[in-house]
């Protein structure tokens, strides 16, 4: 037995203790820091006397010093390993009990603070816990909700074994559910269950939508009654108008001269309001269309419009300058009536032999369509009706009635509207639209 059998071990025991204190630079915080290398120190200590003192109990006389501090050294090393491997485990198993505390005390914070009713299920579905906003909806109170299940608050004909077992399954789910209150009053509510929060418990996250859905259903009823007695004054007046350009028209051969004048106005206002019903009707049945939100390509709806002002309108000069590719606007189908409607307005109140319309396409984020005409231009005051929604304007005038259903589709698009003066006169109307990627083809 040699001097170097006895370092060896004994510097490596020192080594493990060394690396117990190496913790400090770690991770863990300072307190387990210290359990692990007290359970270190501890170990190899603790195994180290165990061992000495059972050599001194064995001694024999054929025995060395150097072989018992071999024994000794080498016991004590295995106690240091011993000691580092409980340490770090306990240190582990604490920080991670800590971890989940914290979790908890977050999420308890939340759900108990929250201004959305929550309520946490067992497997068996029964509630262990519900924030206050809960207690509210359910008309019971938090403490008394505890043990009860949703089947509590349902029709008797409510398969709770059922759905349960379908949640169970699916992990999460989410649709309305009536709930009837112990008063008997009930209340439309919407939720969305997500299973094993953390094991063996069940979030629901309610909300009261009966007072939104009630709205949204009378303001259905409101938008068909609307409906109907415009379609009924369209039609009556429409009739009444066809009687009166009737009577005009026999009226005019047999009329004195001085009646002439008279009959000439009784057409003129009674061709005017056929005129802004059938437009009235065009632009209610415009804004009235279901939407199909994706993505247009502005070029496109562009080319459609112009094919169909050049037919129309072959005295009419276009002047257009549009970006390189095509570019695309989250909107539908209705762009085109946008578009089509700004062009028309600039050739119809052009008060030139040769009207010239240009449409600028530009903007690298948002696409920046200018329509500029060398018309009279739009009256300030119908420009500021118009973009401040001043719907009061079109009761007694017809003007601007277009356009401002251009500016509740632009909106609608979450786009701008803008009219300004055109140099050296006219107007510059520009409609603005956030840009978009082309939709996927399948």
């Amino acid at each position: 037995m040699t001097v170097s059998d006895v370092v060896v071990p004994a510097g490596f025991a020192l080594l493990i203790v060394g690396a117990g204190l190496g913790l400090l630079r770690s991770s863990f915080e300072t307190r387990a820091i210290r359990r692990i290398f007290a359970w270190t120190l501890l170990g190899a200590l603790v195994v180290g006397v165990t061992g000495g003192l059972a050599i001194v109990a064995k001694e024999t006389a054929s025995q060395t010093l150097l072989d018992d501090l071999h024994t000794v050294s080498t016991i004590a090393t295995v106690g240091a390993v011993a000691g580092l491997t409980v340490g770090n485990y306990d240190g582990l198993e604490r920080r991670r009990a800590a971890s989940v505390a914290e979790s908890e005390a977050k999420f308890h914070a939340i759900f108990d603070g929250a201004l959305d009713p929550m309520v946490i299920a067992d497997d068996d579905g029964s509630y262990v816990a519900a924030n206050e906003a809960a207690s509210a909806l359910f008309g019971v109170g938090s403490a008394a909700l505890v043990g009860m299940q949703v089947s509590d608050f349902a029709d008797p004909t409510f398969d709770f074994d059922g759905e349960w077992t379908s949640f169970r399954s699916k992990r999460a789910d989410r649709g309305y559910f009536e709930l009837v209150r112990p008063d008997g009053e009930r209340r439309i509510v919407e939720f969305a269950a997500t299973a094993d929060i953390y094991p063996g418990h069940h979030l629901s996250a309610l909300r009261d939508v009966t007072d939104r859905l009630s709205y949204e259903r009378a303001m259905a009823r409101r938008s068909e009654d609307l409906a109907f007695l415009n379609r009924l004054v369209r039609h009556h007046v429409l009739n009444g108008m066809q009687v009166v350009l009737g009577t005009t028209d026999r009226l005019e051969p047999c009329a004195e001269t001085g009646s002439t004048a008279a009959l000439g106005t009784v057409r003129r206002r009674s061709e005017e309001l056929v005129s802004f019903v059938n437009r009235s009707k065009r632009f209610a049945d415009l804004l009235e269309r279901p939407a199909t939100p994706s993505t247009v390509s502005v070029g496109t709806a562009l080319e459609n419009v112009l094919d169909r002002a050049r037919a129309s309108a072959p005295t009419v000069q276009f002047d257009v300058t549009s970006p390189d590719g095509e570019v695309f606007v989250p909107a539908d189908p209705r762009l085109n009536d946008v578009f089509d409607h700004l062009v028309s307005n600039a050739i119809q109140h052009s008060d030139t032999d040769s009207p010239t319309v240009g449409i600028d396409v530009v903007g690298p984020e948002t696409v920046v369509v200018a329509i500029p005409d060398d018309g009279p231009g739009i009256p300030e005051a119908v420009q500021r009706q118009i973009l401040s929604h001043d719907e009061s304007h079109h009761l007694t005038d017809h003007t601007g009635f277009g356009l401002y259903t251009v500016e509740r589709l632009v909106t609608e698009y979450d786009g701008t509207l803008r009219i300004q003066p055109n140099d050296p006169r006219g107007s510059v109307v520009t409609v603005e639209l956030p840009r978009s990627q082309p939709s996927a083809t399948p």
